[in-house]
């Protein structure tokens, strides 16, 4: 489920999983930074209470995620040049059910 983004799509996950779990929450474990670089490792925690926009749309459940994930930002002039964002999909997928009914959530 990883992506890179840039430019105007850099808010692109931010808004997708704001809008799939209202009550978004990052909880930060560690963050490491070298140079121009910066890595997060959190994990995604929230109720799926909307639409999720992946390779189809995720209908909503009202299940938790609490998955993990890791953020690199690459930084140019104190802004964000680059962001690749890589939740756990397999982890997401299982929580909120998608695995248990694959061909349903490909109907979508």
């Amino acid at each position: 489920m990883g992506g890179t983004y840039r430019g105007r799509t850099l808010a692109d996950p931010v808004r997708n999983y704001g809008t799939a779990f209202s009550r978004m929450h990052r909880e930060l474990y560690r963050v490491y930074a070298d140079g121009n670089v910066v890595v997060v490792q959190l994990a995604l925690q929230g109720t799926h209470d909307g639409p999720l926009q992946l390779l189809w749309r995720a209908a909503c459940h009202g299940k938790k995620m609490d998955a993990p994930c890791c953020d690199v930002f690459e930084l140019e002039d104190g802004k964000i040049k680059r962001f690749d964002c890589y939740p756990e999909g397999s982890i997401i997928f299982a929580q909120l059910g998608v695995l248990n009914n694959l061909d349903a959530a490909l109907s979508h």
